[in-house]
Formats: C-alpha cells, sequence, structure tokens
C-alpha cells in the first residue's frame, strides 16, 4: 500500500472512531434522560397512590363530594401513566417499557380494575373490612411499585456500563489507530523531513563557504584594482586627458563599490557564527558612534534610555548597530541634518533597541523587501548602499533567536525595532 493510501486509510478509520464515539454518547445521554423521565413518573405514580389511598379513608369518613372528585382526578391520572408505560404513549414522550419492567407492571392491571371498581361503589357505603382490603392491597401496590422503580434504576445502570466499557473499547481502538499512524504515516514523513532538512543544512553550509571563500579571494584584486587607479591619478595626471581621467575615475568607484560588496558579503557569510558574551551596550554604542562620526561628521546621534548589558556576540552587535545608524544618515536628502536616537528597553523575556532616523522613510509595501539581499531603499538617491547591510541585521538578529521590524513614514523618517533573548 503506498504512502498515500496508508494516510487516507488511517484518516477515515480515525474519523470514524471519533464518530462513532460521539454517536454512543448522545444516545447514552438521550437514553440516561429518557430513564431519569421514567424514574419521575414512577415516582409520581407512588405519591398518586398513596395520595389515593389517603383520600379513600378521608371520604369514608367524611363523604366530602370535594374530596371523592379529586380521588377520582388522581386515580385517572395514575391509571393513564401505568398503561403508557405499558404501551408507550408518543404524546406524553414514553415509549414502550423492557420486558423485565413489563413483567413487574403487568401483575398490577387487577388491582387496577379492583379499585376502578372499589371506588364508583365508594359513595354508597364501604365496610370496615372491605377498607381493611384496600389498605392491604395498597401496601402490596406499594411495595411492587418500588420493585419497578428499582429496577428502572438498576436497568439504567446497567446500560451506563455497557456504555463505559464501550468507551473504554473504542479509547483503547484510538489509541491502536494512532500507533499505526505514527508508525505509517508521520514517522516516514519525519524521517523524510529529517533527511531533507540535513540535505539543506549540507546545502547552505556549502553555500556559506562558497561566498566566504570568493568574496575573501575577490578582496585581494579588487584592492589592487583600487591601489593602481589611485597611483594612476598621483603619477599620470597631466599625461592622461579630462575623458581618460573620468574613465579612471569610474574605475575606481566601481572597484570600491566591488570591494564594499565583498567586505559585506563575508560579513553575512560569517554572520551565523556566535559568539555570545556579556556586552556593556553603552560602552559598545560609543566605539560604534565614534568611527561613524569619523567619517560623517555632520550626523547628530543621541543615545537614550538603553539597557545596560546584552548576552551577545561582541562582533555582530557591533556590525548590526553600525549598518541601522549608517542607513539612518545615507539615506537623508540632501541640505537635511541627519538625526539618529538610540533607545531601548526591558521586556518579560528580554530586550528591544529603536534606532529611530529622520531620513527619506520607506514606503509600506517595500517593509518585507527592504530585508532581502541586494534589495536598496530608493533608486533615486545618488547614494547608494550595496543591498546586503538590512539583510545582514536580519540574520545577526534571528541568529541570536530574535526578531527585528520597521515602522516608517515618507518623507518623515524610519524607525527600526529589534528584539533579543535574554539567553
Amino acid at each position: 500500500m503506498s504512502h498515500k493510501n496508508r494516510y487516507i486509510v488511517v484518516i477515515v478509520l480515525t474519523a470514524l472512531l471519533v464518530l462513532t464515539n460521539q454517536g454512543i454518547i448522545q444516545y447514552w445521554l438521550a437514553q440516561k434522560k429518557y430513564d431519569a423521565k421514567v424514574i419521575n413518573i414512577s415516582g409520581k405514580q407512588r405519591m398518586l397512590s398513596q395520595r389515593i389511598s389517603g383520600f379513600i379513608f378521608d371520604y369514608s369518613l367524611t363523604k366530602d363530594e370535594k374530596i371523592y372528585g379529586t380521588l377520582k382526578q388522581d386515580f385517572q391520572e395514575w391509571k393513564s401513566v401505568h398503561y403508557a408505560l405499558l404501551e408507550g404513549n408518543t404524546e406524553r414522550g414514553i415509549r414502550k417499557v423492557g420486558k423485565g419492567i413489563e413483567n413487574q407492571l403487568k401483575p398490577l392491571n387487577p388491582y387496577i380494575t379492583k379499585a376502578e371498581d372499589w371506588i364508583e361503589k365508594l359513595p354508597y357505603g364501604v365496610s370496615s373490612e372491605e377498607l381493611r382490603e384496600v389498605q392491604v392491597s395498597q401496601t402490596f401496590f406499594l411495595k411492587e411499585m418500588d420493585k419497578g422503580v428499582r429496577m428502572l434504576q438498576d436497568e439504567s445502570d446497567r446500560k451506563l456500563r455497557t456504555i463505559v466499557r464501550i468507551e473504554i473499547a473504542l479509547a483503547l481502538l484510538t489509541l491502536f489507530v494512532i500507533f499505526l499512524e505514527v508508525l505509517y504515516v508521520f514517522r516516514p514523513i519525519t524521517k523524510n523531513l529529517l533527511s531533507r532538512n540535513q540535505a539543506l543544512e549540507q546545502s547552505n553550509k556549502t553555500l556559506e563557504e562558497y561566498a566566504y571563500i570568493a568574496s575573501h579571494d575577490l578582496r585581494t584584486p579588487v584592492q589592487n584594482v583600487i591601489n593602481f587607479a589611485g597611483l594612476l591619478k598621483e603619477t599620470m595626471p597631466d599625461k592622461m586627458n579630462e575623458e581618460e581621467k573620468e574613465f579612471l575615475g569610474y574605475i575606481e568607484l566601481n572597484a570600491k563599490k566591488m570591494e564594499q560588496t565583498t567586505r559585506e558579503l563575508l560579513q553575512f557569510s560569517t554572520a551565523n557564527r556566535i559568539e555570545k558574551e556579556n556586552l556593556d551596550v553603552n560602552k559598545l554604542l560609543d566605539k560604534v558612534i565614534s568611527e561613524i562620526k569619523r567619517k560623517t561628521k555632520d550626523a547628530d546621534i543621541k543615545i537614550e534610555d538603553v539597557p545596560t548589558t546584552i548576552h551577545a556576540d561582541k562582533i555582530l552587535m557591533s556590525l548590526l548597530f553600525t549598518n541601522l545608524i549608517s542607513n539612518g544618515i545615507k539615506y537623508v536628502p540632501e541640505g537635511k541634518k541627519p538625526e539618529i536616537r538610540i533607545s531601548g528597553g526591558r521586556e518579560k523575556e528580554g530586550v528591544f533597541f529603536r534606532i529611530q532616523d529622520n531620513g527619506i522613510g520607506i514606503p509600506k509595501e517595500k517593509y518585507e523587501e527592504v530585508f532581502k539581499m541586494f534589495k536598496r531603499l530608493s533608486p533615486a538617491l545618488k547614494q547608494q548602499g550595496t543591498g546586503i547591510g538590512l539583510a545582514l541585521c536580519k540574520r545577526i538578529v534571528e541568529g541570536h533567536g530574535g526578531s527585528i521590524a520597521l515602522e516608517s513614514k515618507v518623507n518623515e523618517g524610519t524607525e527600526f525595532r529589534f528584539f533579543l533573548p535574554m539567553v
């Protein structure tokens, strides 16, 4: 049997077991409700029987017509309920009782007929012997009724025990089906997923090694291009015409851009190598900001309240803050002074940081796109990044078990917020 067919069979079996279980439970609830109703009716019969006995003696002493009317009314009610139990009555919602209870109720029929005749002649006078006979009959009658009620209760309990046994059997069968499901359905799926995950991990590892080697080996020839271009500019400024100088400028610009790309690719390929330690956040930020201000002096960068310590990789955290702060400085319109605000706090399970800028902002539809590799924020700006920075930030944060998101308003600024767990 194929894997797909095994899966279908197990699912069908599980569904049948669930439906059967629900059906049995609903049946038992309905039966329990009916049994309770019949027991209540039998109890009412017993009460009516006692009332009838009392009314007979009261009437024999008082000859009160009102008592006699009530007596006859109670007797007719008692009689109709008795035959409803024996024969069934849809209007009363009573079905015919089982054979055992029927055998218990049928012997009472002669007493009912006799009592009916006796009540009819009650107004014409009765002797003390007849009253004693009624009392003896009534005592027997009540005993038989008590037997019937107990039989009803025993029958209800028997049904409950049967239902419990069936439910236990269904539970064991369900466990067996679950075992089959794990053995023949989920186990092969899990095994297949583990195999694919191992292959994927190996593939990712190979790609990371390739990216590391490629970016590392490219840096030397690219740096040589930059160095020789600079050397040409210094040694041959008078021997080149304007067009040649322009071409050399393009070579140097693109070589520098390629050098930056290879450097960031190298950072990205090694961003999963995390060595956590306890870091002083203020010292880390001071060092990062000092390095940024050495290259960009006109930026206004302020640190507000931030968590004092974090447990993270020092090099990667430096790269993270450097990229987020540099982005805020880089993507500011000409003539506008960059303003960066760094803040944060502690949450129940970790710490968070906010980096706010006053740059060009990011449209909402590009929130997810900016974290992808080689996706630039704005092609319209002259200053262009490599499109790796924010992808690197996302990889660093997620590598630490955290998450990163942003909120932005076009032409007003952007706020990056990232969370790091305590461990």
